[in-house]
This record gives structure tokens, sequence and C-alpha cells, in this order.
């Protein structure tokens, strides 16, 4: 099957909710990364602070590669997007508790945490389908 055969096929109803998912958090977190990096940067903000603004910031730009790619069904695209959702879920759960100086547990950071790590546990299943696999490499030996 030819890349253009492909392109051409139905996107999967899964593959179009995880581009609109992933596409939801894409530009708020570019433009507040954007924007609170120069003012930490300005208010001699920690290191950690800096470091975790740059770690959303490289998540967005990579999310949005990954988007672009899940949508032109680019074989690249299914391993990022399953590396990215399934760091997602591991750090979802660890931001349950406050890892950071100044952090503090809460109910709503659990639950928001929580759902989550599910939502990114359900993508990476749904990413594992053969199907999916066989849509994006053209055979079931991956």
């Amino acid at each position: 099957m030819g890349s253009n055969e492909k392109r051409d096929k139905t996107k999967p109803f899964g593959i179009i909710l995880i581009s609109i998912y992933s596409s939801l958090y894409i530009v708020p977190m570019l433009g507040l990364t954007m924007l609170i990096l120069p003012i930490l940067s300005a208010m001699s903000a920690p290191i950690w602070e800096l470091l975790k603004v740059m770690w959303f910031m490289a998540i967005a730009v990579l999310s949005a590669a990954s988007v672009y790619g899940l949508w032109t069904i680019q074989k690249w695209a299914l391993k990022l997007t399953f590396w990215l959702h399934a760091a997602s879920a591991v750090f979802s759960i660890l931001f349950i508790f406050p890892i950071f100086p100044g952090d503090e547990f809460t109910w709503g950071g659990t639950v928001l945490s929580l759902v989550s790590a599910s939502i990114d546990v359900a993508i990476l299943f749904y990413l594992m389908r053969l199907d999916i696999h066989y849509l994006y490499h053209g055979n079931y030996n991956v």
C-alpha cells in the first residue's frame, strides 16, 4: 500500500478524538509558557520553576508534531504519540504528590491528575490496537 493510499483512507474516530484532545492544550500551553518564561527569567525564579516551564513548552511543541503526524498518517507519529502519552501518564501520577518546593497536595489536583492519567492510559491502549498499527505501518509486523 503506497503512502498516498494510506492518506486517502478515512481516519478512525479514535485518531480524530486523540488529535482534538491533544490540540486542546497545545495553543494555551505554548502561549502560557512563552509568556511565563521571560517573566520567570526576569524575576530570577528558582531553576526548577524555569525547568518546569521549559518542559511544558517542549511537550507542547512535540504534541503539535504528534497531532500533525497522526492527522497526516505518518509512521513516526504513532510512536511519538505513544511515548508522549506514556510520559504524560507517569507525570500525571507523580504530580499527585507535591514533589516541587512550594507545591501542596490538593483534592482538585489529585482528581485532575487521575483523570488525565486515565485518559492517557486509554489512548495508549487504543494506539496499541492492530488496526491502528496497520493503518500507520501497512503491516502487522511492527
